[in-house]
């Protein structure tokens, strides 16, 4: 990416990331990708076990589509925290979407108070027609309760 914009680290490392040393250290990103547009799912056999959504061109809509997330503060800075589990998020109890989601990505990045249940405060959020939105973490957690699956594209 560098040829195109310049200094990467100033896009793929959050200024707010309390891992932000450990990121620009070890190449590594902020953010995540949403598991549905990155990674296929797939059968034992290497088979395809469900519609792939990897393709931008072809996703029914993108103005619905979220791409990446802002990675959360327990991911290790490493190569394997590039994407999601979001396929994960929602599976049957005693699974908690909340609870579950919240490994993966910081709803609540851009807070003054932290809450205990990490309610306060909001993230940014990519869709795949280019915009970003900023979606406070209260309204995430509303949709996970409701077991709406944000993270997965419309339409399919």
């Amino acid at each position: 990416m560098s040829p195109y914009i310049g200094d990467v680290n100033g896009v793929r490392v959050c200024p707010a990331d309390p891992k932000r040393k450990e990121r620009l250290a070890n190449p590594t990103s902020s953010y995540v990708m949403n598991e549905y547009i990155a990674v296929d799912a797939v059968d034992p056999f290497g088979q395809l076990s469900g519609p792939s959504y990897r393709n931008k061109d072809r996703l029914k809509r993108p103005t619905g589509t979220i791409t990446t997330f802002v990675g959360a503060d327990d991911l290790p800075p490493a190569l394997t925290s590039d994407h999601t589990h979001s396929r994960l998020w929602f599976l049957p109890p005693p699974n908690l979407p909340w609870d579950t989601l919240r490994k993966d990505i910081q709803p609540d990045r851009y807070s003054v108070h932290k809450a205990v249940d990490n309610t306060q405060g909001s993230s940014l959020y990519l869709y795949a027609d280019g915009r970003v939105e900023n979606i406070e973490a209260r309204i995430i957690k509303e949709m996970a309760d409701r077991g709406e699956d944000f993270s997965k594209p419309p339409g399919r």
